[in-house]
């Protein structure tokens, strides 16, 4: 009986731990982060560890996790980023150019800002400890990972070279901004600019929280990107590239949102 019961609240607590992951991040595009980049693992063939042999433990872990993500097993980055804006952007999105990035993206940039080691973690295996790089400091800024274009979070100077700075967003796409509102921002007539939340998610755009009411839905680096997603780099589908939460063959992704 008392296995019984014990089988049966593992099995609650794997539930509650699923429906708290997919409230997090859902699900999208072939899913397969072994054969991709996120795999830092020994087994891994783009930023191996030297010494440590679990996959996911880079990213989760089941006990001592931060409450920052699906029992994620990262510190966030400090670093106060500075947004995208143009003269032509919303008044809603340029006046959050230096706001905190919300923390479905925050997630991402624990790596991405190049800011924090990609393996340093909160909690390692017992075996191993700490994970340590093949190569290199382990940071995204560190120029040893065999991925084309700009870490996320560094800049270009005026002739077109690579700024190696951690806090700067504003050649990149812009998130953690509330969609219904730049939507509804009549001073751009945005309404003739971009489609509204039900046609955007209907075409596989994500808006975070998900199960927000629409004046609540966020920009996120997950509105694209899926980081379980395996595009092809050794299997998977080209069409997913990079990490994307649905093709964007005839920039189908961007024409989710955006009226061309």
């Amino acid at each position: 009986m008392k296995i019984n019961k014990v089988i049966i609240l593992l099995g609650c607590v794997a539930l509650a731990v699923a429906v708290f992951a997919g409230e997090a991040l859902a699900v999208r595009g072939p899913q397969g982060v072994a054969n991709t980049s996120h795999n830092l693992s020994t087994s891994g063939n783009i930023a191996p560890s030297n010494n440590e042999d679990e996959i996911c433990v880079f990213c989760h872990t089941p006990h001592g996790s931060s409450t920052d993500g699906p029992l994620w097993n990262r510190n966030n980055s400090s670093v106060v980023y500075t947004h995208y804006t143009s003269s032509t952007l919303s008044t809603f999105v340029a006046s959050t150019r230096t706001a905190n990035v919300n923390p479905e993206s925050m997630l991402c940039l624990s790596c991405h800002d190049g800011s924090i080691s990609m393996y340093t973690v909160i909690n390692p295996t017992n075996d191993v400890g700490q994970p340590t790089p093949a190569v290199g400091d382990g940071t995204m800024r560190d120029g040893f990972l065999n991925i084309q274009g700009p870490k996320i979070g560094q800049g270009r100077n005026p002739d077109g070279t690579v700024n190696p700075v951690s806090n700067d967003l504003s050649d990149d796409h812009p998130i953690s901004f509330k969609y219904q509102a730049v939507h509804d921002d009549t001073t751009k007539n945005n309404a003739a600019r971009l489609h509204t939340i039900a046609e955007a998610e209907a075409a596989g755009v994500r808006f975070l929280p998900e199960n927000a009411p629409d004046a609540d839905k966020r920009v996120e680096c997950s509105s694209c990107h899926d980081p379980h997603v395996d595009y092809g780099i050794f299997t998977g589908d080209p069409n997913y590239k990079p990490f994307l939460i649905t093709p964007n063959t005839g920039s189908a992704l961007c024409l989710a949102c955006h009226i061309k």
